[in-house]
């Protein structure tokens, strides 16, 4: 029979510490709030090896020993040399040993809490003594996954997920739970300076007055004392009452005040608490607001991501059938601008955020716009993996959910070649088509004609620009546009290298034999305002 072992994800039996750790890890995954009876079922397997693992006398399982090599590892206290004669340590049994004593002394510990925990309440009936169990199964889970990170001596974001599962937070308030953590704070000096800082943020135990529950584990991570009640005073004659109760109220006119504004701040809170609500049930994550009690009250960010930082704010009724969320959000924005971050970081591209349109503010702020700069040359792989990274983002859930809206702008210099405006799917092909064909010269006609170039060149005359494509000079490709008079007849030619050079030659005088520096001319004096300083005009 491999129950309970295969319950508990383990090949067979094993030691105390073994299922102490297969279950720590089951619980990862197995939440009491979620999953009460699937939760009940993987306790009562854990009580059960843990029962058999005990009765089996405290044989430990070859997987269980440790294999660092003597120059690796050696105990606490030991000399680097066995003494002379003596015969060499046996560091697997020494390892195994101790990893078997802070197991048995965790499950005297555990047997203890759990015969003080039912002697205290005694249930008198069977439904009492039920739920009463599922009780002491959350508390008895929490403590086995705060001993298994404390011995595993795991990484603090190993803690921090801890403290924001749902394990955690089905016990957080219950006094039983907190005075087995005191006792585990008291017996474990050695407890990181990270972890400790972490449970006083989670219980928030920095501030002045926390609840009663709480205060011995302020005193153990803070050493601050909770203030005395306040003891009997002598009876005063009735004049002195009467004016201490007006010195009173003076002094407590201030808090009326505020306390007002707090029962003033309960809608707000209240509304918060069902945006986190929606949110999470349209997107599949735990949200929290970030409201410290004064500022930031439309931010919100995720339980795991707590950096990513977006804004919500209520907007009508709640109604799915109808496509009423209940709520508007910059949350696609927001996860849009990290993916294309992370792919122009990736490319190498450089990426500029345009907030005109976007949602301003110092957290969960987004941009209305972007432009990526990408060269005109040779960048079809690029531009590829732009159209597979649009492509996968618009099927992911919370696209769909809060699909974003902005501008994509790919641009050389600041001059836009491309704009995609996501109310069609992104067409990867059409816009390869376009680049390799039109991009280059549709932008050097733009930059003639904004420059000024075409107007000194046909001064009040008609004229046309028409475009040639890439020509090959001898030193270099360039984008070719031609200026072609009413009559049909080619007077200029416009070379545009796709960086930042616009030349324009006399038609007569363009050969494709020339080097691109015999044909630049003169410096033009353009009178665009909007001129980027890195463009340079020259006229032949």
């Amino acid at each position: 029979m491999n129950w309970p072992w295969n319950a508990l994800g383990l090949p067979g039996p094993a030691d105390l510490a073994a299922v102490r750790r297969a279950y720590a890890e089951r619980l990862k995954t197995t939440h009491p709030e979620e999953d009460p009876e699937g939760f009940q079922r993987l306790h009562e397997a854990y009580q059960e090896a843990r029962r058999l693992a005990r009765k089996a006398g405290g044989t430990v399982p070859a997987s269980e020993n440790r294999t660092a090599s003597p120059e690796q590892e050696r105990p606490r206290g030991s000399s680097e040399e066995p003494p002379e004669g003596a015969e060499p340590w046996d560091y697997d049994r020494i390892f195994a040993q101790e990893a078997q004593r802070r197991a048995e002394e965790r499950e005297r510990n555990t047997q203890a809490r759990r015969a003080a925990f039912f002697a205290r309440y005694q249930p008198s009936e069977p439904e009492e003594a039920r739920l009463l169990g599922q009780r002491w199964a959350r508390i008895e889970a929490a403590l086995t996954i705060v001993e298994e990170l404390s011995d595993s001596h795991a990484p603090l974001q190993d803690w921090v997920t801890f403290f924001h599962s749902g394990v955690f937070f089905s016990v957080k308030g219950d006094g039983d739970f907190v005075a087995g953590l005191e006792e585990f704070l008291r017996r474990t000096s050695d407890l990181e300076g990270e972890v400790k800082q972490e449970l006083i943020q989670t219980f928030g135990l920095w501030k002045r007055s926390v609840p009663p529950e709480w205060q011995g584990l302020q005193v153990l991570l803070t050493g601050v004392t909770p203030p005395p009640p306040p003891q009997s005073r002598e009876k005063k004659p009735i004049w002195k009452r009467w004016t201490a109760w007006v010195a009173l109220l003076v002094v407590l006119t201030p808090f009326f005040i505020h306390g007002i504004g707090y029962l003033r701040s309960i809608p707000g809170r209240q509304e918060r608490a069902r945006m986190c609500q929606y949110l999470e049930e349209d997107l599949g994550r735990k949200m929290e607001s970030r409201w410290d009690g004064t500022n930031y009250g439309n931010v919100y960010a995720p339980w795991d991501q707590p950096g990513l930082t977006f804004q919500a704010w209520p907007e009508g009724e709640r109604n799915l059938a109808e496509g009423q969320r209940g709520y508007t959000t910059n949350y696609g924005n927001v996860m849009f601008t990290e993916a294309l971050k992370e792919f122009a970081q990736q490319r190498g591209y450089e990426l500029k955020e345009i907030e005109e349109g976007g949602v301003k503010g110092i957290y969960g702020s987004s941009p209305g716009a972007y432009l990526l700069k990408v060269s005109l040359w040779g960048e079809e792989e690029g531009l590829t993996a732009l159209g597979e990274l649009l492509s996968s983002l618009e099927k992911a859930n919370w696209y769909q959910v809060c699909p974003p809206a902005y501008q994509l702008h790919l641009a050389v210099m600041n001059f836009a070649w491309y704009t995609y405006i996501p109310d069609t799917p992104f067409d990867i092909e059409s816009l390869l088509h376009y680049y390799q064909t039109a991009a280059g010269t549709d932008l050097c006609a733009y930059l003639v004609e904004k420059s000024g170039l075409a107007e000194a060149d046909f001064p009040g005359a008609a004229y046309r620009l028409e475009a040639q494509g890439v020509v090959e000079l001898p030193d270099r490709q360039m984008f070719l546009v031609s200026g072609v008079d009413a009559s049909g007849e080619t007077v200029r030619q416009y070379l545009f290298d796709g960086w930042r050079e616009v030349f324009s030659v006399p038609a007569e005088d363009y050969r494709t034999d020339k080097e691109s520096f015999r044909l630049r001319g003169d410096a033009f004096q353009s009178d665009w305002a909007d001129k980027p300083i890195q463009l340079s005009l020259m006229r032949k």
